[in-house]
């Protein structure tokens, strides 16, 4: 086998373990789902089957009882645990599928009037995403502002 020249020795196991996840981050009204939605629409046209889309909001909402509901009364610390589970399971499914995904999801949150943001954005996120893209763009006028 001829050697590859962009590739340390033993960084093939690595990269062969550890699945593509791409989180795609951004504010509300961004276009993240529109995004999501035209990567699937793309990959139905063009036949790809080894990409997963992931609402992050909803896997949240299916890993954690009592749904979204419940999920938004908890305090901050139980948030983040409910977050790092959702990770992780798609993370699960892409290693045992062998298929990359994209995740649409949140950094932070910050609502009109704060001095700062809140992160979201957990440990567990930065340890599974391989790439983040965040969509610098203004939001539209249309959308509802967050926190609404």
């Amino acid at each position: 086998m001829e050697d590859d020249p962009n590739t340390s020795p033993g960084t093939e196991t690595v990269h062969a373990s550890k699945p593509t996840i791409v989180g795609l981050y951004g504010i509300s009204g961004t276009g993240k789902t529109f995004l999501l939605n035209d990567l699937r629409n793309l990959k139905e046209t063009l036949g790809i089957s080894n990409f997963f889309f992931y609402e992050g909001s909803q896997v949240i909402v299916d890993v954690c009882p009592g749904g979204l509901e419940e999920f938004q009364q908890m305090e901050d610390q139980d948030k983040a645990y409910w977050r790092q589970c959702a990770i992780s399971r798609i993370h699960d499914d892409c290693t045992k599928s062998r298929r990359a995904s994209v995740v649409a999801g949140h950094f932070m949150f910050w609502r009109e009037g704060e001095d700062y943001g809140q992160l979201v954005c957990t440990p567990s996120d930065l340890d599974v995403y391989t790439h983040i893209l965040y969509l610098d763009i203004p939001r539209r006028e249309d959308c509802p502002k967050p926190g609404r």
